[in-house]
């Protein structure tokens, strides 16, 4: 059984070695956080707004008469060790198993869980339930709860925020969990305490720390607003089939949890925490809806924002991906990032097509064929525009700004660049256009064979020309401005990273040989990677696979490069339509461009 990354085994529910869990090239990207420095590393210590305590701070307060320790371990792993005094937050020993079969999963679920037949798994009972369990524990009014976990896990924090979204906030988190305890020498023991009956009150549950449905899909076009899920790529991009359909909530940003801890199991420093945030695109005053698959994971995630980072506005989506899929609305999965990127025929036909172009002034959208004027002139989708960029760095940025300019490319429409497909002279026109600084820019997936087969090629020609008419049936010529965006490209093995908090990988992409490179170290994704035998993209979750198995990981800045300017931005699309927040195509000093 799989869920959130985890897998239950003999002994309950148990985090599997990062290699095997991840992959190379996401253990890579974990290690690679290392590089921050030692100041960031320093151990986070307790303030009002960070509920971590420290094994030296438990160890000193082990004795003191409030103090309830729990362990939120499956059954089997608090059996075989834990902290002296310490309760377990799952099921005891008589009832850890169902007909021989390991039941307790941890982190409160044993004890909160909604038994009356609920809608989901991973949902909680009701108050008075929680309550109950709670006093069974020992729990007084007075108080003070530390909890702890494995380390690097969900389980503690899934606990903790049980406790307050039922209205109980006297509750820390171990930072490193019983993994950090061991390593600092200190003692467990076997023994299962009883404890007194407690006497804490709940005051009842808090809608404001959980989203529905729709508040999610409110999120999603609010711009100062982000859903962010704990899962892992293998889960966001449709690699890994847990559920039902595969693949992730649309527009969710992935700071999986395996980011927010160290290699001891601690808790990664405030400034490398919002790095990760930082690259993603969510902003410090962002209002934030956690999830992941059905729920535990994501109340890691909003421990994490909200009390290691300080992120003031962290809800969680108690439904979680499981209430998305089943939701009546049939809403829409994504495995690509941005799918957005590949436009079909059907779009282009409406958006850039012959109805619009006599409904609107300007249309939503200009199709740019970027193949040479003789396969333009032998057949086109209707009101494309043509501009050949054989070689894009042939010229200056200035003299691209001029050519689009001149055949009715500006920055206020979406740009679908055009040509036989995915190709690679394709990818060189969707990162130059990027690259000069536009912000819409996406593709015709389907290519001139797909557009030909749907609504069929035509010669006749696309007039350019100035407005005539307040509803002018032309492409009429503008002006593009270029912001030269340097964080797309990189000139040398010498260039500023786009972000110091990062390691830079570079990836030779194509079937040719490497020569050229300024670096020695490279990792090689061949074409076969990203496109089938016959020129189809592949799958997200192949396209992932095969750049994480060759050391580039999500977080990297990633270098793309190739025997060819399009081989290397045939790379660089790929990642982009993975989300990849730190890609560049390597583009040598002394081009025109």
């Amino acid at each position: 059984m799989q869920f959130c990354g985890m897998a239950l085994g003999q002994g309950g529910l148990v985090m599997r070695p990062l290699r095997s869990l991840l992959g190379a090239g996401w253990l890579g990207l974990v290690c690679a956080l290392a590089v921050m420095s030692c100041d960031e590393a320093a151990t986070v210590s307790q303030t009002p707004a960070n509920r971590l305590v420290t094994t030296a701070w438990l160890a000193e307060h082990l004795a003191d008469e409030d103090l309830v320790v729990v362990d939120a371990r499956p059954t089997a792993q608090y059996l075989a060790a834990h902290v002296p005094g310490a309760v377990s937050a799952s099921f005891s020993e008589a009832d850890a198993t169902s007909r021989g079969r390991t039941v307790s999963y941890g982190g409160g679920v044993d004890l909160f869980l909604a038994y009356d037949h609920p809608r989901l798994p991973f949902q909680e009972g009701p108050t008075a339930q929680v309550e109950a369990a709670l006093r069974a524990m020992g729990v007084r009014k007075a108080s003070q709860v530390v909890v702890y976990d494995a380390g690097a896990h969900f389980h503690a924090a899934r606990f903790l925020f049980a406790c307050e979204y039922h209205g109980f906030d006297r509750v820390s988190v171990l930072d490193g969990g019983l993994g950090k305890w061991l390593a600092d020498g200190r003692e467990t023991s076997v023994e299962v305490p009883v404890m007194p009956p407690g006497d804490v009150a709940l005051s009842g549950v808090r809608p404001e720390l959980v989203a529905t449905t729709d508040d999610v899909l409110l999120a999603q076009a609010d711009p100062n607003a982000a859903v962010v899920t704990a899962l892992s790529p293998d889960w966001h991009f449709g690699a890994t089939l847990p559920y039902s359909v595969a693949g992730h909530i649309p527009a969710a940003k992935m700071v999986p949890m395996a980011y927010f801890f160290r290699d001891d199991g601690t808790w990664r420093s405030p400034a490398q925490l919002r790095a990760l945030l930082d690259v993603s695109g969510v902003g410090p005053g962002d209002g934030v809806i956690t999830y992941c698959g059905g729920n535990p994971l994501s109340a890691c995630s909003y421990f994490t924002l909200k009390y290691v980072l300080g992120q003031a506005d962290v809800r969680v989506y108690a439904g979680a991906y499981l209430d998305w899929i089943q939701d009546p609305r049939d809403l829409t999965v994504h495995t690509w990032q941005h799918p957005e990127m590949l436009r079909d025929s059907d779009w282009i036909h409406w958006w850039a097509g012959d109805r619009i172009q006599a409904l609107m002034l300007d249309a939503p959208a200009v199709v740019l064929d970027v193949r040479e004027a003789a396969e333009y002139a032998d057949g086109h989708v209707p009101w494309s525009v043509n501009l050949p960029m054989s070689d894009a760095a042939a010229s200056s940025a200035a003299q691209w700004a001029s050519a689009l300019g001149s055949v009715g490319v500006g920055n206020t429409q979406e740009v679908v660049v055009c040509g036989e497909g995915l190709s690679g002279r394709v990818a060189a026109a969707f990162w130059l256009m990027e690259y000069l600084g536009h912000e819409r820019v996406s593709l015709c997936a389907e290519g001139m064979g797909g557009w030909d087969a749907r609504w069929g090629l035509t010669d006749e020609e696309t007039i350019v020309g100035q407005a005539e008419h307040p509803l002018d049936v032309a492409i009429h010529p503008t002006t593009f401005f270029v912001t030269e965006e340097a964080g797309r490209r990189v000139t040398g093995a010498e260039d500023a990273p786009i972000h110091a908090s990062f390691p830079r990988v570079w990836v030779f992409f194509g079937d040719g040989q490497p020569a050229g490179l300024p670096v020695d170290d490279f990792a090689i994704v061949p074409t076969g990677a990203v496109f089938t035998v016959d020129g189809q993209l592949r799958a997200a979750g192949e396209v992932w696979g095969a750049f994480d198995a060759a050391g580039a990981s999500y977080f990297d800045e990633v270098v793309c490069a190739g025997a060819t300017l399009g081989d290397a931005a045939t790379c660089y699309l790929a990642l982009r339509l993975l989300g990849y927040p730190l890609v560049r195509v390597y583009v040598p000093a002394g081009h025109a461009l």
